[in-house]
């Protein structure tokens, strides 16, 4: 947010006239991670997708656009971060990501919504019979959740392969090509 602060950033973005709902909704849900956390089940899909991530990062490395590394230039420069390699990053995710527990996640996540320190900003096109709430408005979102009654979570994604079993690879029984807009048609 900016380089000598941390800061807990949420945002969203609601239909034409529900900044208040879109609010709640998100104050809502931060809450309900406040008061009872994650589930297992989530941190652990998480943590396959953060090692897949990496994974394939690392996989890729010969090709890795330059942005790529003008971005890690960047952050060393203005913020001090180290530059460590993929090859580096990859073993350090591999070693230490299994071992993130869910209460050292949930320790985070109760933090989330302070009471104290916040910054609110709320930015809509000018438009006739739009309004946008007022500070008051928002302020009473706030308090509105803060006394919600929550229920924890329930996590109900599948584990299991959205196809059961794969079918048979097809074979190609054409091929075009359309040289006019470089294209192959199969």
């Amino acid at each position: 947010f900016v380089r000598t602060k941390n800061v807990t950033y949420l945002g969203g973005t609601t239909k034409s006239g529900r900044i208040r709902e879109g609010l709640e909704v998100m104050l809502a849900e931060t809450e309900r991670i406040r008061r009872f956390g994650f589930a297992e089940s989530e941190l652990e899909r998480e943590k396959r997708a953060l090692l897949s991530r990496i994974e394939r990062l690392y996989l890729e490395r010969g090709s890795t656009p330059s942005e790529s590394h003008v971005r890690e230039y960047i952050g060393h420069f203005l913020r001090d971060e180290t530059i460590p390699g993929i090859e580096y990053e990859y073993e350090l995710f591999q070693t230490y990501v299994p071992g993130v527990t869910l209460e050292e996640v949930n320790a985070l996540g109760r933090h989330w919504l302070a009471q104290d320190n916040r910054v609110v900003t709320v930015s809509a096109p000018e438009s006739s019979g739009r309004t946008v709430p007022t500070e008051a408005e928002l302020a009473a979102v706030f308090g509105a959740v803060g006394s919600k009654d929550l229920e924890p979570w329930e996590d109900r994604a599948r584990e299991e392969p959205l196809i059961a079993a794969l079918p048979e690879p097809g074979e190609v029984v054409e091929e075009r090509r359309i040289d006019a807009i470089d294209t192959t048609v199969w």
